[in-house]
């Protein structure tokens, strides 16, 4: 060592001690807080995922049967809701039977309400009938119509169970 840095010897001597101490060290991966914690994330990915299974895609029936909310598009809007006209229709007993849900969607659809840009437009023009519907079941037990084949869980809704 140089005579101008004093107690450079010592300071040496820690600098080596210090990368031994870094070398000999188990790499972060051999810890045991490492693979605790990979335990941990693991057993949550997997909780969150069964969560999710059973809540999403869980074959619901339709229980309220006075309304049927008919969508525009098999997509949900920028705000996370649907994109949906509510339909009802009067009958003595005030219920509608699932097979009439699609029948009454593909009605709007052919009237008009679906693509008219003002829902307070008396005499939309005629629209296009979608081929293919598919029925999904809302939260609070409604039918859902979206137009072609889609999963109902990419819309946060619950597939129907016939």
């Amino acid at each position: 060592m140089s005579d101008r840095m004093p107690r450079g010897g010592a300071i040496e001597d820690a600098l080596v001690a210090q990368m031994h101490r870094d070398l000999t060290r188990r790499p972060w991966y051999k810890r045991w807080q490492w693979r605790l914690g990979m335990v941990g994330v693991g057993a949550l990915v997997v909780g969150a995922g069964t969560f999710a299974g059973t809540t999403l895609l869980t074959h619901e029936e339709v229980t309220d049967t006075s309304w049927v909310q008919c969508l525009s598009e098999a997509q949900l809007n920028p705000d996370g809701s649907l994109p949906a006209h509510a339909a009802t229709v009067a009958s003595p007993d005030g219920m509608i039977p699932i097979d009439d849900a699609k029948a009454l969607c593909a009605q709007m659809w052919e009237a008009g309400v679906m693509t008219s840009a003002d829902p307070l437009d008396a005499s939309p023009s005629p629209g296009v009938v979608p081929s293919e519907f598919t029925v999904c079941v809302g939260d609070d037990g409604e039918a859902v119509v979206a137009p072609g084949r889609i999963a109902c869980s990419t819309l946060r809704l619950h597939p129907y169970q016939p």
